[in-house]
Order: C-alpha cells, then sequence, then structure tokens
C-alpha cells in the first residue's frame, strides 16, 4: 500500500515582501500559462504580451 504525505508551511512576511511575493508568483503563472499555450499548438496572445 503507498501512502502519501504532505507538508504545508506557512509563511509570515512583511508587506513589502507579501507584494513581492505575489508579483513573483503572477510572473511564474504568466510564463507557465504561456508554456502550456505553446505545447498545445496554438499562437493566441502569446505573440502579443511577449512583446509588451
Amino acid at each position: 500500500m503507498i501512502v502519501h504525505r504532505a507538508l504545508k508551511y506557512r509563511l509570515y512576511g512583511t508587506e513589502e515582501q507579501e507584494a513581492l511575493f505575489r508579483d513573483f508568483a503572477g510572473v511564474c503563472r504568466l510564463f507557465y500559462n504561456l508554456a502550456l499555450e505553446q505545447r498545445r499548438g496554438g499562437r493566441g496572445t502569446s505573440f502579443l504580451i511577449l512583446l509588451l
């Protein structure tokens, strides 16, 4: 029998650190979505976003 375990961590940062983390997460989400779109063969809006 396989047992799956997970750990959860919570970070308590300053307001400035939280803002930077949100920005970083947004950039990661953008690049993930662009890579996913490219992998699926779509040309959609990724070209326009990269030009900005």
